[in-house]
């Protein structure tokens, strides 16, 4: 059995941020912090999503490492939408290395569409080519696209 890392945006795009700020609605407070953890559950949906459609399209032979569905949770408590654990730490080269650790285990990265707007996708991307890990990248995520992406990892 492989490994396939499935890496894409977490965070908030930039444009998603100011779109945020700029209205008014939304300016400080639950209203905001709302709209930010619907961005970051939907990247994590669609995360989670894009590694069921691989386990399906790899029957069997290929398993879906999904950094994202792993440290959601954490990030709340780090931004403190739950209690903040001690095991917890909010600073970005902390998540960036510790999923370039888990990147070292997997056989080939897949990029989920609009990673390219992520500086930890890209970290992990460049991580991987230079690792010489197996590449592709979802033009949707679909289960035709999974398969067209398991076609291009063999």
């Amino acid at each position: 059995m492989k490994t396939i890392y499935v890496a894409g945006r977490f965070s908030p795009t930039k444009q998603e941020m100011e779109e945020i700020a700029a209205k008014e609605f939304f300016k400080g407070g639950a209203a905001e912090t709302m709209n930010i953890e619907y961005i970051i559950r939907m990247n994590v949906l669609n995360a989670a999503h894009a590694g069921a459609l691989l386990a399906v399209a790899g029957e069997g032979r290929y398993f879906p490492v999904v950094p994202h569905t792993m440290t959601a949770q954490i990030w709340r408590k780090v931004k403190g939408l739950e209690p903040e654990s001690d095991l917890c730490r909010s600073d970005s080269k902390f998540w960036y290395e510790g999923s370039l650790r888990l990147l070292e285990f997997c056989d080939a990265i897949v990029m989920l569409p609009g990673w390219e707007e992520s500086k930890g996708a890209e970290a992990e991307r460049r991580y991987a080519i230079a690792d010489g890990l197996a590449y592709a990248e979802f033009n949707e995520i679909s289960l035709n696209d999974a398969e067209r992406v398991i076609r291009e990892l063999k």
